[in-house]
């Protein structure tokens, strides 16, 4: 059985209790977000320096712009989070009809790979979209 199954099915369980879809969840996620590159901000760009060969400056930045992308999220969330209205035929309009879309998590995502994306588009991509289970695999294996 894939190491990872376990985990992955109660990710699912847990999505599908609806618990992931409250502002207060979310926020509370990219809290952890924050807390989670905040402690390790060395060991990160430790680990960029090393996979990427990068200056100190580009080491520093990528944590730091987790950290701002994190406050940028939190202050933009709600507004993701709106419902907007939606174009409907005229037909169905005129009998008092209107679309609504609603902004919801797509669900759990598995993501294995080698670590080529930055950290700051791994947190837009999982945070925002789905509840994601994440293993960096070392670039030299």
């Amino acid at each position: 059985m894939n190491t990872f199954q376990t985990v992955f099915e109660q990710q699912k369980r847990h999505f599908a209790s609806g618990v992931t879809r409250t502002y207060q969840w979310r926020v509370e996620q990219l809290d952890r977000m924050a807390r989670l590159v905040g402690e390790n901000e060395t060991a990160l760009q430790q680990a960029i320096a090393k996979d990427f060969k990068t200056a100190s400056q580009e080491q520093v930045f990528e944590t730091l712009a987790c950290l701002g992308e994190v406050e940028f999220q939190k202050s933009q969330l709600k507004d993701w989070m709106a419902p907007i209205e939606a174009p409907v035929p005229k037909a169905l309009a005129a009998t008092g009809h209107r679309g609504v879309i609603y902004r919801d998590p797509y669900g759990v995502a598995l993501i294995i790979g080698p670590f080529t994306r930055s950290l700051i588009q791994r947190l837009r991509y999982c945070s925002i979209w789905c509840q994601s289970i994440s293993s960096r695999k070392p670039s030299s294996q």
